[in-house]
């Protein structure tokens, strides 16, 4: 992570990303951890903050699994694979609510703007 970037002074404490210098502060997003409740499975935390207005948009529980088989939207858990993804998602959702509870760090610049 690079210390003083307009998307780096305002990371969520979960945020694992490398925001680097070189990419336009707009075109980068909060990432978290990337969970695997099940082999199935993967969620993490994702936000984005606008640089200039600091806006928050998210954050947000994206859920990635494989693509099915059949042309069927279904997925079959067994209920340990349930009870896991919805302890995992919970726990996600709590951490972001914490963080879309809390007003944006200002950088010493602003302050003294």
């Amino acid at each position: 992570m690079t210390p003083g970037h307009p998307v780096q002074d305002a990371c969520p404490h979960w945020c694992v990303a490398d925001h680097s210098p070189f990419q336009e502060p707009e075109a980068q997003v909060h990432m978290g951890v990337q969970e695997e409740p099940t082999a199935r499975f993967t969620v993490r935390l994702v936000a984005s903050r606008d640089p200039g207005t600091g806006t928050l948009d998210g954050p947000y529980l994206l859920v990635d699994a494989p693509p099915l088989a059949s042309d069927s939207p279904e997925y079959e858990l067994t209920l340990d694979e349930a009870r896991t993804i919805g302890r995992t998602l919970m726990d996600l959702a709590e951490g972001g609510a914490q963080m879309s509870s809390r007003p944006a760090r200002v950088t010493a610049d602003e302050a003294r703007a």
